[in-house]
């Protein structure tokens, strides 16, 4: 799923127009490629992979936020008008609902499903979404 994402949020980069939002949405993504990553790695340690298959994978997931952005660019160059607004917005949608998904489904309940420190992790939660609208405020 997290390839998915990475996958649509570069195809949502690739078709942006606005220099402006196209920074905004650079850095969104850069900011949080590091934490899928981690979390990625993680899930194969956990998952006892072999070396070769944990190469395999990482490199596949590393390839797929590149790929989204040639695609996405290919299709900003053949769009126009208002479908090309069109399918920016689309994108743009999916890479939200695909990172809340991913974010919510899969990474907070596998975190939660461990009594340890749960509280700390609820602080922790709770200041993250707090920083992120704060950006979100700001931007």
């Amino acid at each position: 799923m997290l390839s998915v994402h990475s996958l649509i949020a570069g195809t949502s980069l690739g078709l942006e127009g606005a220099a402006g939002t196209f920074v905004v949405i650079l850095i969104a993504i850069l900011a949080h490629k590091g934490f899928a990553a981690f979390s990625l790695g993680v899930s194969f340690n956990q998952a006892k992979l072999s070396p070769t298959q944990y190469r395999r994978l990482l490199l596949f997931f590393s390839l797929t936020t590149p790929l989204g952005i040639i695609l996405g660019t290919i299709a900003a160059s053949a769009l126009h008008g208002r479908t090309a607004t069109r399918f920016e917005a689309i994108f743009d949608g999916l890479a939200a609902g695909t990172f809340l998904y991913v974010a919510t489904l899969d990474l907070i309940s596998e975190t939660f499903e461990d009594l340890v420190l749960r509280w700390g992790k609820f602080f922790s939660l709770g200041a993250g979404f707090s920083l992120m609208a704060l950006i979100a405020i700001w931007s």
